[in-house]
């Protein structure tokens, strides 16, 4: 929907008007990245709940985080709307003339907030119920809605910004809607109540949510020294810097999914071996969304800018940070994949550390980007940085936790499991040792224990019928146990007389 406003605002206006979207969509995406916390936790939460068939767990858990969902996007509407002039100046814009639009449009837009991280919980809600097909076409209903209400109120009415937020709010309304309808329906498995939220559901979430908050906010820090150094910019690279990140931040969304796959399937796994094939697909994956998002933004921003802007200075500005658009989309692919696997093994404290490294290393940056004056490109090549600090830290540490049993036990796998879903061969001797003693502890007598034995087979599988009866035949007719010294002539004798009857 955003690229739907970029494309129409830079289509149908001039470029300073185009420059208005720059602070709301680094403000929305600060908003929207602070509470991606109670998404991912409910999302995580829900899926357990449903795995371990706790359904009336799993519809208060999304009860309750739709309440939460509805309370702070209630209270970021206030503080945007309040604040809305504040904030334009705090992003860094210097001309005065772009404060007046681009603080309304920023109040317009803020009105959606409530909906919007209602969509975001419902959307974990549906996931967690493997139900992908219901957000997918929430999402293309909303933006034919936002590509129809742009050309009626932009291109039609000549409303221009405020046009375009005004179709952006009744879009983000629509998908939420949908979303919510449908949790409600008989279709899905779970039916959320609007009630208070009970205090047990509401702890285990913010339990959950704190070292979330911790990588969202660190996260947003590192987005906000992009877009504050960005806002220093003359206006035509601004207005360039602005239709570039719009299209890499749509491509950054098209790897959400990815991510919320791997967090709903891997928790969802019953067996070990399942869960290490899923998490090296979604890296996999992972390094293939890479590549094609990457390659597709720099044929965009290189060979036809023109499609998201008419200016043809701006355009060239475009062209300019093409490579490092490419680079920075690429290890956001990899990033989000490894991401997935880290966030579903439940290993929130080393996220939130690696995070407040990542964003250490960006301020350093940008501070020195600001001093030097590095312009446009530099504050891509800050991009690159970003997700390249991200992406190392966060794909080594889910390649160990997949290459080790920590992602076995960090998703509920049994402790007499190895790494392949078989019984550990601790296991194993510890229950054929017990198999051998009676039950009071006593040791069985011997043709007990050969049919045990049996029974489990050679190499602790279940053994074929076959080789119980021939351990069975080893005793006489009467259940007398034979001699040691008879039970192998016992067996041969018989078996023959075994085989036929099996046939």
């Amino acid at each position: 929907m955003s690229l739907v406003d970029t494309v129409c605002i830079g289509q149908f206006c001039d470029s300073d008007t185009h420059t208005h979207t720059h602070t709301h969509t680094h403000t929305h995406t600060l908003a929207t990245y602070i509470f991606q916390s109670l998404q991912v936790a409910t999302l995580s939460l829900v899926a357990s709940n449903l795995r371990d068939k706790q359904r009336d767990i799993a519809a208060r858990t999304l009860s309750t985080a739709l309440m939460m969902a509805a309370a702070f996007g209630l209270l970021t509407t206030i503080l945007l709307s309040a604040s809305a002039s504040p904030i334009v100046r705090a992003t860094g814009v210097q001309d005065v003339q772009l404060l007046p639009m681009a603080t309304d449009y920023l109040r317009i837009r803020a009105v959606a907030q409530p909906a919007v991280l209602a969509t975001m919980v419902a959307q974990a809600g549906l996931l967690a119920q493997q139900d992908s097909v219901t957000p997918s076409l929430s999402v293309a209903i909303s933006v034919f809605i936002s590509i129809v209400g742009n050309l009626v109120f932009v291109l039609g009415l000549g409303y221009g910004l405020h046009g375009a937020g005004v179709t952006t709010v009744a879009t983000q309304m629509s998908g939420a809607l949908i979303l919510l309808w449908a949790l409600h329906s008989r279709k899905s498995q779970l039916q959320p109540h609007w009630s208070v939220p009970r205090p047990q559901e509401l702890i285990t979430l913010t339990q959950m949510m704190v070292p979330l908050t911790v990588v969202s906010m660190s996260k947003n820090l590192c987005y906000l020294c992009v877009s504050t150094t960005a806002a220093t910019l003359r206006t035509l690279c601004l207005a360039a810097h602005q239709a570039a990140f719009t299209v890499w931040c749509l491509g950054t969304w098209s790897t959400s999914p990815l991510e919320q796959a791997g967090m709903t399937f891997l928790p969802s796994a019953e067996k070990p071996w399942q869960r290490k094939l899923i998490g090296d697909m979604v890296m996999g994956l992972g390094c293939i969304v890479a590549a094609v998002t990457g390659s597709m933004l720099f044929g965009l921003l290189q060979f036809g800018p023109g499609v998201l802007v008419r200016d043809l200075q701006v355009q060239q500005y475009m062209q300019q940070i093409a490579p490092q658009g490419m680079i920075s989309l690429a290890l956001v692919g990899i990033d989000v994949a490894a991401t997935a696997v880290v966030l579903a093994c439940k290993d929130t404290t080393y996220m939130a550390r690696s995070h407040l490294v990542t964003l250490a290393g960006i301020c350093v940056y940008f501070w020195q980007c600001r001093a030097h004056a590095w312009g446009l490109s530099g504050v891509w090549w800050g991009v690159v940085l970003f997700f390249l600090l991200r992406a190392g830290q966060s794909s080594l540490r889910a390649l160990w936790l997949l290459r080790s049993n920590h992602v076995l036990e960090a998703v509920g796998s049994e402790s007499t499991d190895n790494g392949v879903g078989q019984p550990s061969a601790a296991a194993s001797f510890e229950e054929s040792t017990k198999s051998k003693e009676g039950s009071k502890g006593q040791p069985q007598a011997a043709h007990e224990v050969g049919l045990a034995d049996a029974e489990s087979g050679s190499d602790g599988w279940p053994a074929r019928a076959g080789q119980i009866e021939d351990a069975k035949v080893a005793q006489n007719m009467n259940g007398r146990p034979l001699d040691a010294r008879d039970t192998s002539r016992e067996v041969e004798k018989n078996k023959g007389e075994v085989d036929n009857s099996r046939v």
